[in-house]
Order: C-alpha cells, then structure tokens, then sequence
C-alpha cells in the first residue's frame, strides 16, 4: 500500500497561514489569485504571487451574501444567496453584469461560455456568457432541501421543499427516472410534512391543504383529500389512513375517494409521528412521551399507556418498539405487552431524525454524522455496524427489500442498494 508520510519534518506541512475575517465558503485559483466566497463579506481576493507570503487581501462587495465563485475566462462570476449570480469584470473586479434568479444561488460551475448555477428552489438554471449574462434554457427542478421518504413495490416518494415526486428504483440507470406528482413554483416552499407509498397509492401531508392522495401509475393524478388543520404525520393500514395533528389523531377511511373521517381522537400533544401494529397505534410526542392507543376498533380509539421517552420517529422490529429520538440517539423497547412498552436499550446519536429496521439491523438518519446502521440482535445493547456519510444532513430514511432511500436535505436523494454480506452500497 502505497501513501504519504505526513509525520513533522518529512517535508510536508503548509506553507503559510492567514486570516481573511469572514467565513470562506468556497475557494478558487484564478491564475496568481485565490478567490474566497465568503458570505455576507462578499468576495475576497488574494494575491498568490509569492505562496510563503500571499500579498493583500482585497474586499469586493459584489456580493451580500457570496456562496460559490469560479474563473470564466477573463471575467469572474459570483453566485449570491440572495437570488442574483453576478459576473465581475476580471481585471477591475467591477460588476459587469446581474442576473437574478428565482431561488437562492448557492453554488455553480462554469465550462466554457455556459455557467451552471444551483439555485436551491429555482432548481439548476444554465445561463450564457454573451455580452454580459443570459438565461439559455429551461432550468432542471429538483427536489430541493429533501425532507421525507417513503419506499415500497421498487419505488420510492420523496417531498422536498420544491414539491413530491416519485422515483422508479428499477429504472435508475434510465433517464428521467424521478417523474412530479406535485411542483412547487419557483421561488416558494412547498410544505409536505409526511409522504406513504401503499400499493399503487401515494399519500402525502401538506400543512397548507391536509391529507392528499395520489394514484401512481402512468397518469399519476390526484384521486381525492382531506383538509386537516397542521396535520404532522400518518400511517396507512389497509383501509384506514391515521392522521395526527397538534389537537390529536383523525381516522380517515380511504378504501374510496374522497376519504371521509371515521373518527377522531381529541388530544394535546406535540406528536410528530405515528406508528400501527396490530391493535396497537403507538403516537411519539417530541416533548417526551410515546403514547399508546388501542385502536381495535378505530371507531373508539382508547388510550391505553405511554412509554416515557422522547421520539422523532417510530419503526417496528419484531417485538420491538424502535425510535429515533434526537440527542438521546437510538432507543429500543419491548413490546410484552402490545400497550405498554417497556424502556430496554439506548444506542447513542448526536442528532438521531428517523429509524427504518429491516430484520435485526435499524438504519438510523443522523442528522449531524450520516447514516448508520445499528444491529440490534442484542436489543438491549444496539451496536453500531457501520456509518455512510453523506454529503448533506439526513432526515429521514426508508427501506424497500432491495433499496435503502435518504432523505438528505441540501444533499437530496440517496439510494442504496442493499446486498448479501453487506449494509449498503451507492
């Protein structure tokens, strides 16, 4: 195996050092320059002549709020957050030109005379340097800052900040494989809170309208809703679609359209999701309590008990109660009795977002560290198998047989394969 030997005095170490004041967001070489994109302190310009001695450091303010920075040609361009790219004359580092952009520009990458820029909501935008900057061609949406997952039957449902679409898992080496059940329009927050893929259905909650629920076949129509005030999650079983929101649980038969509420279960609770097992419906409550229902007859839903600890999101595994509970990590419970877990062992997460279980291993999101995978063939001691980074903040996860799927906020949708002999694989 070949590599380097960083160890002091093998002649490897950095040149210099020094200070630019604000916080460097990215970095480009322009010649004997280094380009610094440094938020709100704009643009920054660095004279590399002599490296064991960088010369001034220059301010531009081109920017209020500089995100990403790259050479073309003899100019500069400057992707700002607040919904502008800006090309700077090389030389004079003057602006030459603005084009404004309908989200928030927050990286691009230049090739010859077409610069690529990540716009967050407003999607990839392409523009043309002729004569200054212009739009060239339709952007390409995407899905945004990735919220929510849900997988089943080799598809997944994804919600982001620009709308829900459905991705085709057997068609991932085809283009388009993500086809739009709902877009968002450029520029505004589409605000899903909980997507389910059951059969051919797609159910998605939106703050702003209620229960929603799609068909996801070649038409992908919408087949019929329910308006609910804030509703947070919900879980689909058979015929009945259980909906918790800030003041309790509504029970929605959706066996035909439109759905119509059978019942519904008053409560003051901060629930945040909701989870069915036989009679039992367990609802997690972020302010420390997961609450247990029995639901046996959903016409007369009772509250039977509470397991006190804090969750974000629910699975089952087996006999086993798995939540995903923020700082407290990963915590487990046993079901003896179907309505009253009992508190049996911890794995500990910096920022724990969702838990998806699959035999005896949990895929837990981590928001700050990534996505691990926890055995849990010991369940009072959970151990950790493995960690995937990734490039952006996990938040929520869901398993198909052969697919794992992520929800990666700024980093998007990850899929992974699931295979014999290991965890995970890209």
């Amino acid at each position: 195996m070949y590599g380097l030997d960083l160890t002091p005095g093998a002649g490897f170490g950095p040149l210099t050092q020094f200070g630019i004041g604000g916080p460097g967001r990215r970095l480009a070489v322009d010649g004997a320059r280094l380009l610094v994109a440094a938020e709100k302190d704009g643009l920054w310009v660095v004279d590399l002549t002599d490296l064991t001695n960088p010369g001034s450091v220059t301010t531009v303010a081109a920017s209020s709020a500089a995100m990403d920075v790259a050479p073309c040609g003899r100019a500069v361009c400057v992707a700002d957050y607040l919904s502008r790219l800006a090309l700077l004359d090389g030389r004079t580092l003057s602006v030459i030109s603005v084009l404004e952009t309908p989200g928030a520009a927050v990286g691009l990458a230049v090739h010859k005379d077409k610069v690529m820029v990540a716009d967050y909501s407003g999607g990839i935008r392409p523009a043309r340097l002729a004569e200054g900057l212009r739009e060239d061609g339709s952007p390409w949406v995407t899905l945004g800052w990735v919220s929510g997952v849900a997988a089943g039957g080799n598809r997944a449902a994804a919600i982001g900040t620009n709308g829900l679409a459905l991705l085709d898992l057997a068609m991932l080496s085809e283009m388009p494989a993500i086809r739009y059940l709902i877009d968002a329009s450029p520029g505004e927050t589409f605000a899903g809170t909980d997507v389910a893929l059951v059969d051919r259905r797609a159910y998605l909650l939106q703050t702003d309208v209620g229960f929603r629920v799609f068909e996801v076949d070649d038409d992908l129509s919408e087949m019929g809703r329910y308006t609910l005030t804030r509703p947070r999650a919900m879980v689909v079983k058979e015929d009945l679609a259980f909906v918790v929101h800030p003041d309790g649980l509504a029970i929605l038969r959706v066996e035909q359209m439109p759905p119509m509420l059978l019942q519904s279960f008053t409560h003051a609770w901060d629930a945040v999701d909701v989870l069915a097992w036989e009679d039992a419906l367990y609802v997690a409550d972020r302010s420390g309590t997961v609450w247990t229902l029995n639901v046996g007859d959903p016409s007369r839903p009772i509250l039977t008990g509470q397991w006190d600890r804090p969750a974000l999101r629910l699975a089952m595994g087996g006999n086993l109660l798995v939540a995903a509970a923020g700082d407290k990590g990963l915590c487990t419970a046993v079901l003896g009795d179907l309505f009253r877990p009992l508190k049996l062992g911890r794995w500990i997460a910096e920022d724990a977002r969702d838990v998806a279980v699959i035999g005896s291993r949990a895929y837990l999101a981590d928001a700050c560290n990534g996505l691990h995978v926890i055995l849990l063939k010991s369940p009072a001691g959970p151990t950790s198998v493995g960690v995937l980074s990734t490039a952006g903040s996990p938040q929520a996860v869901a398993i198909d047989e052969e697919w794992v799927v992520v929800a990666d906020a700024a980093g998007g949708l990850l899929v992974y394969r699931r295979e014999q002999n290991r965890d995970c694989s890209a």
